[in-house]
């Protein structure tokens, strides 16, 4: 379904339950999808829940739930229908669930009826900010980097996933204030270290950067120096910069180096 809603201000078109706007004045481009998440709510009754701050507590275990050995297909099914929608809000408008979503994906096909608890403590999250928007700045403001100039935002557990000891890791780039590319997914190999686990989700992210540059050349607005990468750890830092492998670093791959030079590790 596409809807094209014009006045003097500000132009507005929907497009699968995406709501686009640009303001004519200011040059800003905006995305929500406050209609879908109303009747997302008003189907699991949730429309009147309290809010929550997060969709997830730091301290949820999803792991120490019971599993049963012949999972109910009915809970199963209305699991996966669920979570399935809220992906589809999780990848257009909210990447702050990214994380969440991650760690609720893993139990599609074992789901109980704890689990969907979990779940519908993110409808709960998107009652307070289901208003919200993505808004990518048309003029500049107080920004740290110049309009048009992409940035990149990394971090990484280590060993989170009690089931294969696999890290959790997400990464997001922003352009023009506001996030345009984002994930949060388990690395593909276990890492040893917490260094490892930040080199691996580094690698990820730089991936993503030579992609989302080679799409702004396209789109007109070629980047004029290298891409600023922010990450926490120290370690991952001097590794990324100084590719020196010694005893404790000998066995990364190859591929995880693929950033030296290319980027700055801040």
């Amino acid at each position: 379904m596409v809807a094209l809603i014009c006045n003097v201000k500000e132009s507005s078109i929907g497009i699968l339950s995406v709501r686009y706007t640009y303001d004519k004045i200011t040059g800003a481009v905006g995305c929500s999808q406050e209609a879908y998440i109303d009747r997302l709510l008003v189907k699991y009754g949730m429309d009147n829940a309290n809010a929550c701050k997060l969709p997830m507590n730091p301290g949820s275990d999803l792991d120490s739930l019971p599993v049963l050995d012949t999972p109910d297909k009915i809970v199963v099914h209305a699991y996966a229908a669920l979570i399935g929608e809220l992906l589809y809000i999780a990848i257009n408008t909210v990447p702050q669930l990214s994380y969440s979503m991650s760690c609720l994906t893993r139990y599609m096909s074992k789901a109980t009826p704890a689990h969907l608890t979990y779940a519908k403590v993110v409808l709960r999250y998107l009652v307070g900010i289901k208003k919200r928007q993505l808004t990518w700045c048309g003029q500049r403001v107080s920004l740290p980097h110049v309009l048009g100039e992409i940035l990149g935002f990394v971090d990484s557990s280590w060993a989170d996933d009690k089931n294969n000891r696999r890290s959790s890791m997400a990464y997001y780039l922003f352009v023009n204030n506001a996030t345009f590319s984002w994930r949060a997914t388990l690395s593909q190999i276990i890492a040893l270290s917490t260094t490892e686990a930040e080199l691996m989700a580094l690698a990820s992210c730089c991936c993503e950067i030579v992609w989302a540059r080679k799409l702004a050349l396209e789109l007109g607005f070629p980047q004029l120096k290298p891409t600023d990468v922010y990450e926490d750890n120290t370690g991952c830092i001097a590794l990324a910069n100084h590719m020196h492998l010694r005893g404790r670093s000998k066995h990364i791959l190859c591929e995880y180096a693929l950033f030296r030079n290319s980027f700055r590790m801040d």
